[in-house]
C-alpha cells in the first residue's frame, strides 16, 4: 500500500473514530436528558411537577426539609436509572474504546509500528503497578470487580495501543468533531433551561431561568469540563484562524456558564487568558501575569458566576474525602498500593449495586464511591504510590510534549475535582494525548541519539576539514 493510500486509510478511520465518539457522548447521555425535560416518561415528569409543587421549605430548618430531600433523591434515582434496552446506550462508548484500540492495533501490525509507550519506563512502570492491583483484586474479591477495575483503565490501553491516531493531524482532525459536540450541547441547552427537572442547585450567573444544565453528560460539573478541555484540545493540535477560534471560545463559555460549574468556570478563564496572552504575543512573564490576574478575579466571582454561595464548600469538600479515605485506611502498605484494581470506581458502585439488589453480599469497602475526584479514585485502587505515577505520566507527557502543555494542565486541574479516568470521553482523549506525547518525547531521543552518533561526528569532522 502507498504511503497517499495508506494516509487516506488513516484519515478515513479517524473520521470514523470522530462519529462515533461523538454519538457515544451523546448516547451515554440521552436517557437522563430525555427523562429531565419530558420526552421519556412524560407520566412520572408530570408527577414530579406535581408533588414537588406541594413543597414549601424555607430553610434547612423547617420540618419539610427531610421530605423534599427523600423526594428529590428519588426523582434524580429515577433519572439516573438505566434499565432494558436502554442499557445499549451505556455500552456504546465501551465498544468505541475497543474500537479505537483494535484499529490501532491492526493498522500498526500491519504498517510495521510499535505504540511508542512500550518501551518508555514511565508507562512500563505504571502498567505493572495496575497489574498488581489487578491481582490483588482477583486474590480478594475475585474476579468480582475486575471488569471495572480495567474499565477504569481505558485510558492506559488507548496509550499503549495508538500509533496512527495519535499524530498531530489525527488529533486535530479530531479535535474538530469535539468542538462539534461542544455546539450540539449548546442546542440542546434551550431545552433543558425551559423545561428540564429543577434538580441541581445554582443558576449562570445568578440569572439564568431553570436549573443548571448538563447536557448528554449527566452532571453539570462534567459538562462543563469537557467543554473546556475540548476548547484546548481544538486550540492545542486544530491550530484554528483567530475568527473560529474566536466563535469556539463564545459558544463553550455559554454552555460553561449555563452548567454553573464552579471548576469549570475557573479553568474556562485560565484557558481564555492563555489564549488571548498567546494570541497577542506577549512575553513569558507577562502572559503568566495575566493569567493568573485572570484566574484571580475568577475565583472571588465564582459565587456569583455560578449563583451558588456555598461553591467554595463544595469545592474544598474534594480535600476532605481524600482525608477520611487515608484515615481509614487499615495500614501503610494499603495506603501506598490500595485495596486492589476497581475498589470504589463507579463502574463497580454501579454493578454492585445491580448485584446486591439480587440478593448477593458484596464487601462494604468495594462500595466507597471515586466519583470526586481522580485521586480518590486512584489512591483506592492502586495507592499514593500509583497516584504519583499516574501524575508523573502527565509530567512527563507536558515535558515532552511542548504543544500538547496547555491541555494537559487543563486536565490536571480537572481531575482534582472530578473522575477523568472514568469521564467519557475524556479518559480516551488523555490516552491518546498520551501516545501522542509518548510518541513525540520518542522522536526527540532518537534525534538526540542521532545527533551524538558516531557517524554523526565523523561526518562533522570530515565536513569540516
Amino acid at each position: 500500500m502507498s504511503a497517499t493510500t495508506a494516509s487516506g486509510v488513516h484519515r478515513g478511520w479517524v473520521h470514523v473514530i470522530g462519529m462515533v465518539l461523538c454519538v457515544a457522548a451523546v448516547t451515554n447521555g440521552a436517557t437522563f436528558w430525555s427523562k429531565r425535560i419530558g420526552w421519556l416518561e412524560p407520566g412520572a415528569y408530570q408527577d414530579y411537577l406535581v408533588e414537588k409543587s406541594s413543597f414549601r421549605v424555607t430553610s434547612r430548618l423547617d420540618p419539610a426539609y427531610t421530605a423534599a430531600q427523600t423526594f428529590q433523591q428519588r426523582a434524580m434515582s429515577r433519572l439516573y436509572a438505566v434499565t432494558g434496552t436502554q442499557t445499549i446506550t451505556k455500552l456504546i462508548k465501551y465498544g468505541v474504546a475497543l474500537l479505537v484500540i483494535g484499529v490501532s492495533l491492526w493498522t500498526g501490525w500491519r504498517d510495521g509500528q510499535r505504540p511508542a509507550a512500550w518501551t518508555q519506563p514511565a508507562f512500563l512502570g505504571f502498567t505493572a503497578l495496575v497489574l498488581l492491583a489487578a491481582l490483588v483484586s482477583w486474590l480478594r474479591f475475585g474476579g468480582l470487580l475486575l471488569v471495572p477495575g480495567v474499565l477504569t483503565f481505558t485510558f492506559l490501553a488507548v496509550a499503549l495501543s495508538v500509533t496512527w491516531l495519535a499524530s498531530s493531524k489525527s488529533l486535530a482532525l479530531l479535535s474538530k468533531y469535539l468542538i462539534g459536540l461542544v455546539f450540539l450541547q449548546l442546542i440542546l441547552m434551550p431545552f433543558e433551561i425551559m423545561w428540564g427537572l429543577d434538580i441541581f442547585t445554582g443558576r449562570g450567573l445568578s440569572l439564568l431561568p431553570g436549573d443548571r444544565v448538563t447536557g448528554t453528560f449527566l452532571q453539570p460539573t462534567t459538562l462543563g469540563l469537557f467543554c473546556v478541555i475540548a476548547l484546548m484540545f481544538y486550540v492545542c493540535f486544530a491550530n484554528p484562524p483567530p475568527r473560529m477560534q474566536a466563535i469556539t471560545v463564545v459558544a463553550s463559555g455559554i454552555v460553561i456558564i449555563a452548567s454553573a460549574s464552579a471548576s469549570a468556570l475557573l479553568l474556562y478563564l485560565l484557558a481564555v487568558g492563555y489564549i488571548i496572552a498567546t494570541a497577542g504575543r506577549f512575553k513569558h512573564r507577562p502572559r503568566v501575569a495575566g493569567i493568573v490576574v485572570i484566574g484571580a478575579m475568577g475565583l472571588v466571582a465564582l459565587p456569583w458566576l455560578t449563583g451558588r454561595p456555598e461553591v467554595f464548600t463544595s469545592m474544598f469538600g474534594r480535600i476532605l474525602g481524600i482525608q477520611l479515605l487515608l484515615s481509614e485506611a487499615p495500614g501503610p502498605v494499603t495506603v501506598l498500593f490500595g485495596e486492589g484494581l476497581g475498589v470504589g470506581t463507579n463502574a463497580a458502585v454501579h454493578w454492585l449495586r445491580h448485584v446486591v439488589d439480587h440478593g448477593a453480599a458484596v464487601p462494604i469497602l468495594v462500595l466507597r464511591g471515586g466519583g470526586n475526584s481522580t485521586v480518590q479514585s486512584l489512591i483506592n485502587q492502586i495507592g499514593v504510590v500509583g497516584c504519583l505515577g499516574f501524575y508523573g505520566l502527565l509530567a512527563c507527557g507536558a515535558w515532552s510534549d511542548i504543544r500538547a502543555r496547555p491541555l494537559y494542565a487543563v486536565i490536571g486541574i480537572a481531575s482534582l475535582v472530578t473522575n477523568v479516568i472514568e469521564f467519557f470521553p475524556v479518559n480516551g482523549l488523555l490516552g491518546l494525548l498520551l501516545a501522542h506525547s509518548a510518541a513525540t518525547r520518542q522522536g526527540s531521543l532518537s534525534q538526540q541519539k542521532a545527533n551524538a552518533s558516531p557517524t554523526r561526528l565523523s561526518c562533522q569532522d570530515n565536513k569540516m576539514n
